[in-house]
């Protein structure tokens, strides 16, 4: 228990500390009996670790390693949800995510592996970082395919045609680059901008790649040929976040110096031009419909734009620091933001009103992702804690701590992945004291990117 004593605090709602501690004691002798007493009493929504906690400490002197060994800063799931990734220093571990079991350990990087990104069939998956290396990796069998070299800084961006035929990976120094992660073969290196590059997005077709710099340009490409479509310019500041429609037809971008602008990727023109935010912006959402863009960032303001009009629709205040993650509703209906002030906030994004304040959390909002059909929000903080909200009432269901700062959350069909400083965490939110009774059995990947 003296061990486990800097996760064991207050917790909020009731029967949230008895789940912490049920997850954190021994699973043989006592402490299973005591786990199974605890389980057994709890009567309403709770939070339950599918595999041993990669915080845990250990009776023995000789420590066998479970996981990665320090922070995990980036998580992907296979498009038909039989495996999960998750990358760390150096390596990328294959997980099953119902069992939360481990399949395979993809070593060769040689340094951090911030960027993860899947084929949008599952056949590979392609991972970069500090080293300055894509690597492309079978996940079922484990073994490396390709290792693209070329890049003279560390990558920063990855991202995939809709069809998987190519890949593009950008770095540090501004450049980005074309590969075939079939083949190996490197296909364009695309020339021009003079800073990095820290946000890629594609078209919904894959007719064009956008990359968006920290020199304020955002420089649209024809993937296959590598010419220089347009070069969107008019941001005073280096961009630091992009966002592009489902269907394509608009894309935009936000700048570090609060300025957010709509663009369309097709003639290059501006649709808008937004300066509201009175500091950075670091997070941009787009309505399932296309029909507004929500942006946010470090003054704690979240702005709501018509996409068609090119005007302001709602400036939302409310939380006392910057906002560190956001995320939209299945459906549209609702907007969430996690702020540095520990607070989440629920607004309507067609009237501008806030829902709900949902207070609770010791430390700021890192992280959130929703259920595929809307019916509960996760949330997890700085301090470790995860919880679970009704998104309509405002509700707490419950909560969980672990070890140290979240950084992603992530929902399988099965499961809530938390990524942190202390490594992976497999999670299963449970109705009552019966394992089986889920409280949801469909949901989407829901990512909120750290910084």
């Amino acid at each position: 228990m003296r061990q486990n004593a800097h996760v064991l605090g207050p917790l909020q709602p009731p029967g949230s500390l008895a789940a912490t501690l049920a997850t954190r004691l021994p699973g043989e002798g006592l402490g299973s009996a005591i786990t199974e007493q605890l389980v057994a009493r709890l009567t309403g929504p709770h939070l339950r670790a599918i595999t041993a906690l990669p915080d845990l400490p250990h009776p023995a002197v000789s420590r066998v390693p479970t996981g990665h060994p320090g922070e995990v800063r980036a998580l992907v799931v296979a498009p038909d949800g039989s495996w999960l990734a998750s990358a760390g220093a150096g390596e990328v571990r294959i997980w099953d995510p119902l069992t939360g079991a481990p399949r395979d350990i993809l070593t060769g990087h040689p340094g951090r592996v911030r960027s993860l990104v899947v084929a949008p069939d599952g056949s590979w998956l392609a991972s970069a970082g500090r080293g300055r290396e894509v690597r492309i990796w079978d996940p079922v069998t484990g073994t490396a395919r390709h290792t693209f070299s070329g890049h003279t800084r560390g990558v920063s961006a990855l991202a995939t045609a809709p069809d998987g035929s190519w890949l593009a990976s950008a770095d540090r120094g501004g450049e980005v680059r074309i590969w075939d992660p079939v083949t190996g073969t490197a296909h364009r290196t695309l020339t021009g901008h003079t800073r990095g590059v820290p946000e890629l997005a594609v078209a919904a077709d894959g007719s064009w790649l956008a990359s968006a710099g920290y020199d304020g340009e955002v420089r649209i490409w024809d993937p296959i040929t590598g010419t220089a479509i347009h070069t969107l310019t008019g941001h005073t500041s280096g961009l630091s976040a992009a966002a592009v429609t489902p269907d394509g037809s608009w894309l935009a971008s936000g700048d570090t110096g609060g300025e957010v602008r709509i663009w369309d990727p097709v003639t290059g023109a501006t649709h808008g031009a937004f300066t509201g935010h009175t500091s950075g912006v670091r997070w941009l959402a787009v309505a399932p419909d296309g029909s507004w863009l929500a942006s946010a960032g470090y003054d704690g303001e979240v702005g709501i734009w018509d996409s068609v009009t090119g005007t302001a629709r709602h400036i939302l205040t409310g939380h006392s620091g910057g906002v560190r993650s956001m995320v939209v509703a299945p459906d549209g209906s609702w907007l969430a933001s996690g702020g540095y002030d520990g607070e989440v906030r629920i607004w309507d994004p067609a009237t501008g009103t806030a829902i709900h304040t949902l207070t609770g959390h010791p430390g700021g909002v890192s992280a959130l992702a929703v259920a595929a059909d809307g019916s509960w929000l996760a949330s997890g903080d700085a301090g470790g804690e995860v919880r679970i909200w009704d998104p309509i009432t405002g509700a707490a269901l419950t909560s969980l701590r672990v070890a140290g700062r979240l950084f992603q959350l992530l929902v399988t069909s099965t499961t809530i992945v938390a990524a942190g400083e202390g490594g992976l965490y497999f999670l299963a939110l449970c109705r009552d004291s019966a394992s089986d009774r889920r409280l949801d059995r469909s949901a989407k990947v829901s990512r909120s990117q750290p910084n």
